[in-house]
């Protein structure tokens, strides 16, 4: 019986990876750091200008080592100078500058950088440019705000950045917004959040003001709220109404002012407040389908309806107050408060705890 014969395959010469087209090229390199992707220029002809269309672009100043800053400045100039952008455009831009110091010329080449990556019909920005407080100050380029194809915009700079708007603003995709250590007019964050249709995530992180603070927010589809870390000497007053909205985070409030915050959402289910300082704090709530409850440092409260709640864990700010002869010290605390702690009868699981009133 004569023997079946295996195939016989010589793979020794084939290089499956080059007969990929350009778009798997590029999802392969995406998971691979630009300045290695660079160099596949010098394997063959076909991967000769594969690099120059790369639609994910992730530039990292710490790979390049931390002492080499016109390196870093020159390799991002370079990739961008010669990119071809004829056939695939940048989906995905982030430039992680870390701490260090930077000249003017680098806010120039950064401003003119952001104004090309958002031509290209950008639809992920990711800027990480923490300078120190000395460096000129960096605007945000008015062609990010008119970026139609912008769907995530994350924005981590030095308190030196200045988040102005333009008069027309247009980010009709826009679904995760995040600002950090920006300076901000609560007036244009306002106009900035009500011009995004499908914004769904909103994050502000390290918000400082030396003048009264503001924070409005309306927006038609937000579901996720998380502000932290505001720090200011003037009143601060947060409004937020929502039909959307499903989870709130407000924490890291320090301020030597009073802080009035006002909540309305009936899909609201998760809501955590924390004041870290403030010579006076009030918080209005209206959120009937609210299931989960965390505040905390609290003078006065008015709960209007909060009957869903499941948990709620509750800290309020009270002046002891010791009377002769007393065994155990009586409190005082704002008359709405307490009522206010009546509704919170139905909660399945209740903690309230009285905090000491902080020295201001």
């Amino acid at each position: 019986m004569e023997a079946i014969k295996k195939p016989c395959y010589d793979t020794k010469d084939e290089d499956h990876i080059s007969r990929l087209p350009d778009f798997l090229i590029h999802h392969i390199l995406s998971f691979v750091n630009i300045t290695y992707a660079v160099q596949t220029c010098m394997l063959s002809k076909r991967w000769r200008n594969i690099w120059t269309s790369l639609p994910f672009l992730t530039f990292d100043r710490s790979v390049l080592g931390e002492g080499r800053y016109q390196s870093f400045l020159d390799f991002v100039e370079y990739v961008l100078s010669f990119r071809d952008n004829r056939c695939f455009d940048i989906r995905r831009f982030h430039l992680l500058g870390r701490r260090g110091k930077y000249d003017c010329n680098f806010i120039k080449c950064l401003h003119r950088w952001i104004i090309v990556v958002a031509r290209s019909n950008v639809e992920d920005i990711y800027v990480q440019f923490n300078g120190d407080k000395h460096n000129d100050e960096f605007r945000v380029p008015d062609s990010v705000f008119t970026c139609k194809s912008l769907t995530n915009l994350e924005l981590d700079l030095s308190t030196s950045c200045k988040i102005i708007p333009p008069n027309s603003i247009s980010l009709p995709r826009l679904k995760y917004l995040k600002l950090k250590s920006t300076a901000f007019n609560h007036d244009e964050l306002t106009k900035l959040c009500s011009s995004c249709p499908v914004l769904e995530h909103l994050d502000l992180i390290s918000v400082r003001s030396t003048t009264p603070l503001n924070i409005t927010i309306s927006s038609p589809a937000l579901k996720h709220f998380d502000i932290s870390g505001i720090s200011t000497t003037a009143p601060l007053n947060i409004s937020i109404s929502s039909l959307t909205l499903e989870h709130l985070v407000i924490s890291g409030i320090i301020t030597a002012a009073p802080v009035n915050i006002t909540i309305s959402s009936v899909t609201l289910e998760h809501f955590k407040l924390h004041i870290e300082k403030s010579i006076r704090n009030t918080l209005r709530l209206y959120a009937p389908n609210l299931v989960d409850l965390v505040l905390s440092n609290l003078d006065s409260m008015l709960l209007e309806d909060v009957s869903s709640l499941v948990t709620a864990d509750v800290g309020v700010q009270v002046k002891p107050r010791k009377l002769l002869n007393d065994e155990f010290p009586t409190v005082h605390a704002a008359a709405d408060t307490l009522e206010s702690l009546k509704s919170l009868h139905n909660v399945r699981k209740l903690t309230i705890s009285f905090q000491p009133l902080k020295a201001s």
